[in-house]
């Protein structure tokens, strides 16, 4: 009994071990089957934001201005990398990120490798994974941008604190990319097709942007667009700018609501599967 209990203890830290490293070493696995060349399009986006920043400040800076407006013409040109960032990534990050997240396992729908990954986990845990893999780097990316556009501006605004910044700047980019992630997915499980998933975000923010554009060259306001896609960046078009706040929130709450439906389709879509093969 006692050379019974000793080899267990023994044998049990080196299960755990083992156990740990299956289970690293399947996270690494999923990374490596969510990493794609799509994820450099949001880098080429904000070196593009940052380039164009300051080749639009050089340009104000050597235009000709009257001679007695000179010097006040130059202290106004101020080079700020702060809010067309936060413009660019409001306005591309959530249609970008829709092909980023459309393929997360349609791809395995494809390949009629879906019930092999069913025999290994639930499709939810794939799914979790290879979702949470792709909002860590798009949450990285924005927070090291936001940090970097700081950095980069040389005299930001003094009555803005950069985390009261940086907090309103993910809210309004990440809301919106978080509701054209969710809206693709839930088009591409229900179809089963990748082209599905883009069309119907892509339709939504065609909308936002045309409608916003219609308002701007009527020169009207509507309070409707603080609770779209673009509340932020637009906000000049609406009488309650402030709503852009509530609007990114509700933006948010719908994300939440169309993920939800996620393992229910998911499990359809394999069990569906299953019985043609």
């Amino acid at each position: 009994m006692i050379v019974e209990r000793e080899t267990k203890t023994h044998r049990s830290p080196v299960k755990s071990s083992i156990h740990r490293g299956r289970r690293g070493s399947a996270l690494a696995w999923e990374l490596r089957q969510t990493f794609t060349w799509t994820w450099f399009l949001p880098l080429l986006v904000i070196g593009g934001s940052l380039l164009f920043s300051w080749l639009d400040y050089q340009a104000n800076l050597r235009a000709p201005a009257p001679p007695l407006n000179g010097a006040a013409h130059r202290i106004t040109v101020v080079l700020d990398y702060i809010h067309p960032l936060r413009d660019t990534l409001e306005l591309l990050l959530p249609i970008l990120s829709v092909f980023l997240a459309t393929d997360l396992l349609i791809k395995e729908w494809r390949r009629r490798t879906l019930m092999l990954l069913a025999t290994r986990k639930s499709l939810l845990w794939f799914l979790a994974v290879r979702f949470h893999y792709l909002l860590g780097y798009l949450l990285l990316l924005c927070v090291g941008a936001i940090l970097l556009s700081w950095w980069l501006t040389p005299y930001p605004q003094p009555d803005l604190s950069m985390g009261m910044w940086l907090w309103q700047t993910l809210l309004t980019v990440m809301a919106p990319t978080l509701f054209l992630m969710a809206l693709g997915l839930l088009m591409a499980h229900l179809s089963v097709n990748t082209i599905a998933g883009y069309v119907l975000p892509a339709c939504c923010w065609l909308a936002n942007w045309l409608y916003a554009l219609q308002l701007e060259q009527a020169h009207e306001k509507n309070p409707i667009l603080s609770y779209l896609l673009f509340g932020w960046s637009d906000k000049d078009l609406t009488p309650q700018p402030d709503a852009w706040l509530p609007g990114k929130i509700l933006l948010s709450i719908l994300a939440a609501f169309l993920m939800a439906f996620q393992p229910w389709l998911l499990q359809r879509g394999s069990s569906q599967h299953k019985e043609t093969e």
